[in-house]
């Protein structure tokens, strides 16, 4: 397991460089960086957040990958081990998507333990996690779709500029 992803925090000042750079365009002209996650964020900026933002929420950061095709965007979560009931997604202003949850270690670790049995070995990444997306357009609650299929999950809305056209 890497440690970047159990104290992310700690490697934001050394991966800052390469967030900034171009990765690729999308079909509207805009960097696939244009659309922030706040938790590569300065370090100190958690002092101004609300408690519901915490650093400590962000120990567990799950991988996510973000495609623009047609003018729609999809986010794609990986969440093993996680219950579509376990995990919320909300709006929170007119641009910025917030995906929660909390991944449970498995019964028979936690059974193991509880009868005083020895784990061996816990690779598996758990607890609270919080992942927030800040888009460069306004988002519409009633555009956004999600699908949880296996051990991930997908989210896709219709991006704003795409639904302009169609009305014209």
């Amino acid at each position: 397991m890497a440690l970047s992803r159990i104290l992310p925090e700690l490697f934001r000042d050394v991966s800052r460089p390469l967030s900034s750079a171009p990765i690729a365009t999308s079909s509207v002209g805009h960097r696939t960086t244009d659309i922030e996650d706040p938790s590569r964020e300065d370090p100190l900026l958690h002092l101004l957040r609300p408690p519901s933002y915490c650093p400590l929420k962000q120990l567990f950061q799950p991988d996510v990958d973000i495609v623009e095709t047609d003018g729609d965007f999809l986010i794609e979560v990986d969440l093993p081990g996680l219950a579509k009931e376990d995990l919320e997604v909300e709006l929170a202003g007119n641009n910025t998507l917030v995906i929660e949850g909390r991944v449970k270690p498995s019964e028979e670790a936690s059974t193991a333990e509880k009868q005083g049995q020895h784990v061996w070995n816990r690779e598996r990444s758990t607890g609270l996690f919080q992942r927030q997306f800040k888009f460069p357009m306004k988002l519409n609650k009633n555009d956004i779709a999600a699908r949880y299929k296996m051990a991930w999950h997908k989210f896709k809305f219709r991006s704003p500029r795409r639904r302009l056209a169609k009305e014209l």
